[in-house]
């Protein structure tokens, strides 16, 4: 059984890498956020401890390392817990610094206008990101990175390194076929969606999904692609409720993608749903269908207005300012990430 660790900071291709690993039937990555969860609350926590879930089949188990707060002094238990997990292989995933902070203000300004909890809009100002989301800039530092998980292993040549640019669908099939011969594994398997952008501005807005009033309650429901579905639940869950064709209620969001397949409707949280009154709940179900209907057409006009929003909001270019600001913040990390692979001194403009 080979152990597999994987350092992917956010923004560079985290969803894409996980879902085509663990759709391989020889290798076992469970979802990074609960992986996440296990290594920040639970210290000097073993390998063989963690939410695996293919332990007989699987050739390679594998643990992503992802929230950037594992970088923040307070977690410094729980990281160097991380680091000195043994693994025979590591991939690390990289992007050009310039674009993954870009992509992380798009992010964060995105979730903002779809009135996703805890999001702040910052607009295009760096510093002002910089100011606000200091830990989720310095997922950017590629060079402490290396440093600091590098440690662990005998010689770089034990590391996978994959540039985000590589996840792109154009690149995905030759990327995995390689990452694929890397792990021992089937070489010849292809991931579903392998030709998609994985983690869609329509994903996040399907899961916010939408709030309304009825029978004098509030209930929220939340939307989500099957694919996706099959990726995050836990266990046997069973999706509450599928439609099999969307494509009537896309119609009003035309910026958006129709997702492919059926789409899960499903309370946001199953907990407040269970807390609504018997009646508001036996009048939901008996009615479910034009409720439904009439909740998804109102979504998708909602969610078309937030898709024109955020591009309207999306950065393309830096200030001269700004580049200025991140080539002093990173200039001697990325010294550091140089020394070991020079060749993305030239590959990349920072």
């Amino acid at each position: 059984m080979k152990k597999l660790k994987i350092i992917s900071m956010g923004r560079v291709g985290t969803v894409a890498i996980n879902r085509f690993l663990d759709e391989h039937p020889e290798i076992d990555v469970p979802v990074y956020n609960k992986i996440t969860k296990s290594l920040l609350s639970t210290p000097k926590i073993k390998f063989s401890a963690l939410p695996f879930t293919k332990k007989t089949e699987s050739k390679v188990q594998g643990v992503l390392v992802h929230d950037g707060a594992f970088l923040l002094k307070k977690y410094k238990r729980s990281l160097s817990n991380v680091r000195d997990i043994s693994v025979n292989k590591m991939i690390h995933l990289v992007r050009n610094p310039k674009e993954q902070i870009k992509s992380w203000i798009n992010y964060v300004n995105a979730a903002s206008l779809n009135e996703q909890s805890g999001w702040k809009y910052t607009g295009s100002n760096v510093q002002d990101f910089y100011k606000t989301y200091k830990h989720h800039f310095n997922t950017a530092m590629i060079g402490q990175q290396t440093e600091f998980f590098y440690k662990s292993l005998d010689k770089k040549e034990n590391v996978h390194l994959i540039d985000f640019n590589d996840l792109l669908p154009e690149n995905a099939t030759e990327t995995m076929k390689n990452t694929y011969r890397y792990l021992g594994v089937n070489e010849t398997f292809v991931p579903k969606q392998i030709n998609d952008i994985q983690n869609t501005l329509e994903t996040s807005l399907l899961w916010e999904g939408f709030e309304f009033v009825y029978n004098n309650e509030i209930i929220h429901l939340g939307f989500c692609p099957i694919e996706y579905f099959e990726y995050v639940k836990e266990g046997n869950r069973k999706p509450w409720l599928t439609l099999d064709d969307p494509s009537e209620f896309f119609k009003y969001c035309p910026s958006l993608k129709v997702p492919r397949g059926k789409l899960i409707v499903e309370p946001k949280n199953i907990n407040d749903f269970n807390r609504l009154s018997l009646k508001t709940r036996q009048m939901f179900f008996e009615n479910i269908n034009p409720i439904i209907s009439d909740i998804l057409c109102a979504w998708a006009k909602k969610a078309e207005g937030i898709a024109l929003n955020v591009e309207k909001n999306k950065i393309n270019t830096f200030s001269d300012n700004d580049n200025d600001f991140i080539h002093q913040l990173l200039k001697a990390d990325l010294e550091k990430f140089y020394a070991i692979y020079p060749d993305f001194r030239n590959k990349w403009d920072i």
